[in-house]
């Protein structure tokens, strides 16, 4: 496990779940595949347990189809806002539980995926949404989408 102080505040927060993002996993690549992988750290961390997963587990693409689908989330209270890449170390999924704004959270992450499967079940209320879009609109400010087909998604 690493020492997450040294790596100041999140990229994206929501609730017990953290997320750092550390650079482009191939800086001088710019196609849709190669160009888009991110190396992230994730950590979950509720009484009594604590997982974090590191490396390229998320890539731009999964940021701006997120971002996508909680600002729709948000608009309609309705509706699920995933979080995922190919990559089987981490998947969030935000669901609306309808017009009293409350959320449901689940994140599925692990460290070994061939050993280990780790799954929280966080409750939100809408409330948390609009700076979680704000967080993935910083990522994808500084990470931007590279292809332009890529960034249809």
């Amino acid at each position: 496990m690493s020492t997450l102080g040294t790596f100041g505040p999140p990229a994206v927060q929501l609730d017990a779940l953290r997320i750092w993002v550390h650079g482009y996993q191939f800086p001088e690549a710019t196609d849709a595949w190669d160009g888009n992988w991110l190396r992230v750290t994730a950590r979950c961390t509720v009484v009594g347990a604590k997982v974090e997963a590191t490396g390229a587990i998320l890539d731009t693409v999964s940021f701006l189809r997120f971002q996508r689908e909680l600002v729709a989330l948000y608009d309609r209270l309705e509706g699920v806002a995933t979080l995922e890449s190919h990559e089987p170390e981490l998947k969030v999924e935000v669901r609306g539980l309808g017009a009293t704004g409350q959320m449901e959270v689940r994140v599925e992450m692990t460290p070994d995926h061939l050993n280990q499967a780790h799954r929280f079940t966080l409750g939100v209320d809408q409330s948390y949404l609009p700076e979680v879009i704000r967080g993935c609109e910083r990522v994808l400010g500084q990470y931007p989408v590279r292809d332009a087909a890529a960034r249809g998604a």
